[in-house]
């Protein structure tokens, strides 16, 4: 059985069998820049034992950062859901770029913001103090 199948309609489909094999990416300076667990269904990045779903960073690295990118006018959003598609985003956190503003969301409505003077808003979108 091929590990590795090449599909013109599907691109490059590894592990399509699902056999209990792990996938491993190097980079200069890591053995385990990512690392796909195919046993426990784990992804890690720079982490050769990840025990959720995604697990960024390891014990040993000093700093563990994400970065999120968007234009001037756009926004960096993190969306909790509950796994249907009409409640996708019952929950976030969305930094909006033009407002320079920080908003927290549950039940699919923004809760808290934090403007760009640095006042926090509960309830409100338009905080002052």
């Amino acid at each position: 059985m091929a590990l590795t199948t090449i599909r013109q309609e599907q691109g490059v489909v590894i592990n399509e069998g699902s056999t209990d094999v792990d996938f491993r990416v190097e980079s200069n300076g890591n053995a385990n820049m990512l690392f796909v667990d195919g046993g426990n269904d784990v992804v890690g990045i720079s982490n050769s034992a990840p025990d959720q779903l995604l697990t960024v960073g390891n014990t040993s690295t000093q700093y563990t950062r994400l970065q999120f990118y968007a234009a001037t006018n756009g926004a960096s959003t993190i969306h909790f859901g509950d796994g249907s598609s009409a409640a996708a985003y019952r929950g976030y956190i969305n930094y909006a770029h033009d407002s320079d503003s920080l908003q927290f969301a549950t039940s699919a409505t923004e809760r808290m913001r934090i403007n760009s003077s640095g006042n926090v808003g509960i309830g409100t979108a338009s905080p002052n103090t």
